[in-house]
């Protein structure tokens, strides 16, 4: 089994409009309907939305008075709201697929069944294109989280699994019917929009009117939900059990600490696995995690440099 992190530099190679982290603020605020956003940036005055987030975060900690705190708690809310609309169109097609050489190529032999993803994407498109090779399904698609859904009863069991440990575009979220939980149930919606083939003439979701789209924002401060907490122990996991760790698009935020344990994790239990690290820059990459390691563990490294559409047959050669 390999074991595959995810970023958004990944969708940037599908969607050569789609912002990466530092652009993601102010392309937010162009939009007029994004007033959350805008007021965040006007709070702060810096582009670099986790940084305003984890400014605001701070502010909600500090702040005694609870009428301001709920404006601060309510301005992030609208900011998590206005990120998963601003994601929602990002998404497979046949199309898409089509105009895609590299992407077919990637999708169709880089992933083998039993493969695990961590995406760190609010988009769907990276599981919509599985989906749309066959290799991908709603059940357990997601991880055993969202195994018990009587509603994915009709479909195969996914061949890969894809852990969307920052929330998706796709998620829901709404009140726990239990009386002693304040925890949100988290589930995911099925249809064509998300899922070119299996959500094909299917609507499934929740149609509670106090559900709302569930993602969370990138800030320092990342509490997951008791859904997102299991899928990153089954990210756990799979980084314990993998051949090898092939990193795409992803910058290695040094703030999402959970990214850290999981490549800790598998150079621990896996001596002689290989990361694999397919980016723009990937001696950056390299460095970075090097850094924070005291013996030396680039011999554990393969590097492939350069944009994933023109090295992705350099990546499933690397890979096989």
């Amino acid at each position: 089994m390999n074991f595959f992190l995810i970023g958004s530099g990944f969708t940037k190679a599908l969607f050569p409009d789609a912002p990466l982290n530092d652009d993601l603020l102010p392309q937010l605020c162009k939009n007029s309907e994004n007033i959350g956003c805008q007021e965040l940036f006007e709070r702060y005055e810096i582009n670099d939305i986790e940084i305003c987030l984890t400014k605001l975060d701070l502010d909600v900690a500090i702040t005694s008075d609870s009428f301001v705190k709920d404006g601060l708690e309510s301005l992030h809310n609208r900011v998590e709201q206005e990120l998963a609309k601003f994601f929602y169109d990002y998404v497979a097609s046949e199309d898409l697929l089509a105009s895609s050489v590299w992407a077919s190529n990637f999708f169709k032999n880089a992933i083998s069944e039993g493969d695990v993803v961590v995406s760190l994407n609010y988009d769907c498109v990276f599981e919509g294109m599985l989906d749309l090779v066959g290799v991908w399904t709603p059940k357990g698609g997601y991880g055993k989280t969202f195994d018990n859904n009587p509603l994915h009863a009709g479909y195969e069991k996914s061949p890969v699994t894809v852990l969307k440990i920052h929330g998706s575009a796709s998620f829901m979220a709404e009140p726990n019917l239990k009386d002693n939980s304040k925890a949100e149930t988290i589930n995911f919606t099925i249809n064509e929009h998300f899922f070119p083939k299996s959500g094909k003439d299917t609507e499934f979701g929740s149609d509670d009117d106090k559900s709302k789209p569930f993602i969370i924002a990138p800030s320092y401060v990342k509490i997951p939900a008791l859904a997102i907490s299991y899928l990153m122990l089954e990210a756990l996991k799979a980084s314990t059990e993998a051949r090898k760790l092939i990193i795409i698009g992803c910058g290695l935020r040094p703030e999402d600490s959970f990214l850290t344990l999981l490549i800790t994790n598998f150079l621990n239990n896996k001596q002689n696995g290989k990361i694999i690290i397919a980016d723009p820059k990937p001696d950056e990459r390299c460095d970075k995690i090097q850094e924070y390691y005291e013996d030396d563990v680039k011999e554990s490294f393969m590097l492939i440099e350069g944009c994933i559409e023109n090295t992705v047959d350099q990546l499933i050669t690397t890979i096989r």
